[in-house]
């Protein structure tokens, strides 16, 4: 049977941050419609929460002795809208929060979590063709929705599925949850005390800052930041050894750090002079290697388990060429 299935992503539900609360305004009643996969998809602004079966579902997210409908507020979301064809078992009776029903509208996540990251990106892109150069943008006055993360995305999703007959709803969250140690205060303390005496090395912000993207399933910028804390740390440490060793002037050990590419400079310099064992070196190579196909455009994704590996290979040569002093 043929439904309307609608996804509605919110960004938050009692608060919402002004980057989206700003972004989600300034759409109005802009109505996108376009094929992601040959499925008509039609991207809008939308509420969640008007009716009472809705403000059920959102009430499930709210601690139990908050959960009166009377006092739960409609939230603003990005609507995601697809025509969908399945068969919903006559058995099912439950209309909110069915998990047979969720297990049914799941395949199509991934078509409207592709369809919403092309909707941010004509939102950005719009914007930058339409504002580049004036005062606004000069003065970093404008708001850039930031690109969806697929956990991002899932973490609550609503969704409405719907004939002319019946109404489903539900929710997704998936998203991960960030959590904070209280146990953990008196060692932080104490290790900032230690670290806060010294700057901060680049490099070490650049590694804290790949992981960081990590947590954001930014899997591309992570490689990027990694390999830029690889190339920072292994063009300083050779540059060290060879002055130590009076092999050229200074300028010609820069410029030839400059021009030898990084890729080489691990696998032959650092193998060398005996700096990692040859597995090490070929991972990092490799890491090189993904990084230039992300910047230059010949990759266009990246899965977490290979960032996370090209993460845990990068700290591994790190820690080695830091502990060389």
């Amino acid at each position: 049977m043929l439904y309307k299935l609608t996804f509605k992503k919110a960004f938050g539900l009692r608060t919402i941050q002004e980057k989206y609360d700003i972004w989600l305004l300034e759409l109005g009643n802009t109505e996108c419609n376009f094929l992601i996969h040959k499925k008509e998809i039609t991207v809008k602004r939308g509420e969640f929460g008007k009716s009472s079966d809705e403000k059920s579902v959102i009430g499930l997210f709210y601690h139990s002795d908050e959960r009166d409908t009377r006092f739960i507020n409609e939230v603003i979301t990005l609507d995601i809208s697809l025509n969908v064809d399945i068969k919903i078992p006559e058995a099912i009776q439950e209309r909110v929060r069915n998990e047979n029903i969720d297990s049914l509208v799941t395949p199509f996540i991934k078509d409207a979590f592709n369809a919403a990251n092309r909707f941010v990106d004509a939102a950005r892109t719009t914007k930058y063709r339409i504002k580049r150069g004036s005062d606004d943008w000069r003065k970093g006055n404008l708001i850039l929705i930031p690109e969806l993360t697929e956990a991002e995305f899932k973490t609550y999703l609503f969704y409405e599925l719907q004939n002319s007959k019946e109404t489903y709803v539900g929710c997704f969250s998936e998203g991960r949850m960030s959590v904070s140690n209280m146990g953990d205060n008196l060692l932080i303390a104490k290790k900032m005390q230690e670290i806060v005496q010294n700057e901060i090395p680049f490099n070490g912000k650049l590694i804290v800052k790949a992981w960081e993207y990590m947590f954001q399933d930014d899997y591309r910028n992570c490689v990027i930041y990694a390999a830029m804390a690889l190339e920072l740390t292994i063009i300083e440490s050779l540059r060290k050894y060879f002055i130590s060793k009076s092999i050229a002037s200074d300028s010609r050990i820069d410029r030839f750090l400059d021009d030898v590419s990084k890729r080489f400079l691990c696998t032959v310099v650092l193998g060398m002079i005996g700096i990692g064992n040859k597995t090490l070196r070929d991972k990092i190579a490799k890491v090189f290697d993904i990084r230039n196909g992300l910047v230059h455009g010949k990759k266009k994704k990246i899965k977490k388990a290979e960032a996370e590996t090209a993460l845990n290979d990068s700290e591994q040569l790190l820690e080695i060429l830091d502990n060389l002093g």
